[in-house]
């Protein structure tokens, strides 16, 4: 789907937002997740790709989605969560003015590093180590290496 200007409603790029949706259901879709612990409301309240995806299926349907998040907690004795959800107007809004700041800092040549717990197998984690440290944040730059070389102690 085209990626519109909240307040103009014109596209802001020329690339679309291309998504694949877990599953659909007749007033929505579902998103499977697996996680060590249950996610909090925060982190569910403003996760991108939860509005992304009710983004695109509002375009799409013309109607907003009843948003299902299946999630397969990993613990000692496993246990599956199911949450049905909401994105309103404020929380596309949001997610298309992050998705405005994404698209401008790809097109200026702009990435910055997001050490997480994806960095073991990021094919960019050499080229984020790679950075001047005087460029980067030491904490920034001490998770990155954190995350390389796990066997380390590395403090900011």
């Amino acid at each position: 789907v085209a990626l519109l200007d909240p307040e103009s409603g014109t596209p802001f790029t020329h690339r679309p937002l291309i998504g694949f949706l877990d599953a659909l259901t007749a007033d929505g879709f579902v998103e499977f997740k697996t996680a060590k612990s249950t996610p909090s409301g925060a982190l569910v309240e403003r996760h991108l790709q939860l509005s992304a995806y009710s983004y695109a299926y509002a375009a799409l349907h013309g109607k907003e989605p009843r948003v299902t998040l299946v999630t397969l907690l990993k613990l000692k004795k496993p246990r599956v969560e199911v949450a049905t959800l909401t994105r309103d107007r404020q929380d596309i809004r949001w997610f298309l003015h992050a998705a405005r700041q994404a698209v401008r800092g790809i097109e200026h040549g702009i990435f910055a590093p997001n050490p997480g717990w994806q960095c073991s197998g990021c094919e960019f984690r050499n080229a984020c180590l790679d950075w001047p440290e005087q460029e980067i944040d030491p904490r920034v730059h001490a998770l990155l290496l954190k995350h390389q070389h796990p066997q380390l102690e590395v403090s900011p």
